[in-house]
């Protein structure tokens, strides 16, 4: 007598909804203070202000917020003062940021956390030398005829 050997495999098939968990709970907006230009270690005209707000647009008060220097920056011996502060009642919170001794781009990153690996937002600012500033010395808003020499030369 011959036996047949049948095996079953139980197959379960389960379906979940879950709902999407996303780190879109809250975000880190500029408010005023982004691309400023000023001269090399000197402070920027106008503070760093940020807000923060959840993801129906209201703001968010009494949380902590870091004033970091991007590790990408000209130089890193600029700084923010303060270096982290609580945001007001209306999720605001500001710094004031001088820029470092090197000339050229510095990027100031406004974050939730010390590490700036959350939410966050990033402030541009251009630190400039005082000596390579051009302004006109004379020969400035004179007028003459065309194809003639005019009376002052132009001096910068």
């Amino acid at each position: 007598m011959k036996k047949l050997l049948i095996n079953l495999t139980l197959l379960l098939v389960i379906s979940l909804t879950l709902p999407l968990i996303t780190n879109a709970q809250e975000r880190m907006v500029r408010v005023s203070g982004d691309n400023q230009t000023g001269f090399v270690s000197t402070h920027l005209a106008e503070p760093l202000v940020a807000k923060l707000v959840d993801r129906s647009g209201n703001p968010i008060p009494g949380r902590t917020i870091y004033f970091i220097i991007s590790k990408f920056s000209a130089a890193t011996d600029g700084y923010a003062s303060p270096a982290s502060d609580t945001t007001d009642a209306n999720g605001e919170v500001r710094t004031y940021f001088t820029l470092g001794s090197v000339i050229g781009g510095y990027s100031v990153i406004a974050a939730v956390d010390a590490a700036g690996l959350s939410t966050r937002t990033t402030f541009n600012a251009t630190a400039t030398d005082p000596a390579i500033r051009i302004a006109i010395a004379s020969g400035n808003n004179q007028t003459g005829t065309v194809g003639q020499a005019l009376a002052n030369p132009f001096v910068v």
